[in-house]
């Protein structure tokens, strides 16, 4: 981490090397974790952009859980690959941060350590361990098709559907509210808090690439009245989803007084559809 933050001081010499070393390191690899103490261990995805931006996927085998970083950055790929992998959402319990060894190289594998640094399940010390992974695949682009069908999240009462339209990806959302809306004059103009919800999306993109995210207005129906004028929908908020692959995604959903993020897996896709 010293080494790090030095390197993080010449950033602004070495601007344009740093983006082609990163271009040196993009793809996505595969691998392993586990807990130095026993109790966890899991598979690993770790999606490296050509811009430096990195995200990873910490998903637990006996847990049956996963952390999903979109936080995190490529410091180097020559000779050696130095990048980290960092959350402090609250969805993922807490702090939570990874990074490569002086063994990683860009293109071939990495390994490193993780520490929950407030994990879920409090303890001290925190859960701590190792992660190995090698560079399996470039980022071909996503066909949304690929995408389609119902995915589930962990923080959020109810379901996502992703639907590729043939301008690009649309995402509508059947749940629960967890708030209430309402003007300044405390007229409500949305559903209560605890009543059926549904969100639909704008258009998205036609192709998407591993580790971009993807951010989308989306709007709610109006809570019915006698006197309801168009429009029959309200702007709900927005709607930005970071793809691991076509079957692993983070989303935040924010509204003007609250921002949800929860990880989400495809839970069931269309039979015949293009894979990953």
């Amino acid at each position: 981490m010293n080494a790090m933050r030095m390197l993080s001081g010449w950033v602004v010499l070495a601007l344009v090397p740093a983006m082609a070393a990163a271009s040196g390191a993009a793809g996505v690899y595969k691998g392993s974790y586990a807990a130095f103490d026993g109790a966890d261990h899991g598979a690993v995805t770790i999606v490296v952009t050509g811009e430096g931006r990195v995200v990873c996927d910490f998903r637990s085998t006996p847990g049956n859980f996963s952390i999903i970083t979109t936080g995190g950055s490529v410091s180097a790929s020559a000779p050696f690959l130095v990048l980290d992998c960092v959350s402090s959402r609250p969805s993922n319990g807490g702090a939570w941060y990874a990074a490569t060894d002086a063994s990683s190289r860009a293109g071939g594998s990495m390994s490193g350590t993780w520490t929950a640094v407030e994990g879920p399940i409090s303890e001290n010390p925190p859960p701590t361990g190792s992660f190995e992974a090698h560079w399996v695949s470039p980022l071909d682009p996503i066909d949304p098709a690929a995408m389609a069908g119902m995915w589930v999240g962990d923080s959020l009462f109810g379901a996502f559907t992703l639907v590729p339209a043939k301008a690009g990806l649309v995402v509508s959302w059947m749940g629960v509210s967890n708030e209430a809306r309402s003007t300044p004059d405390g007229t409500l103009v949305g559903p209560p808090a605890g009543s059926p919800l549904w969100l639909l999306s704008d258009v998205g993109p036609a192709t998407i690439l591993p580790g971009d995210t993807v951010t989308l207005n989306v709007v709610a129906p109006r809570l019915p009245t006698p006197d309801l004028e168009p429009p029959a929908v309200d702007a709900s908020g927005s709607l930005s989803i970071t793809f691991v692959d076509c079957h692993t995604a983070t989303a935040i959903f924010e509204t003007e007084n609250l921002a949800t993020v929860a990880n989400l897996t495809q839970l069931a896709g269309i039979a015949d559809a293009p894979g990953c």
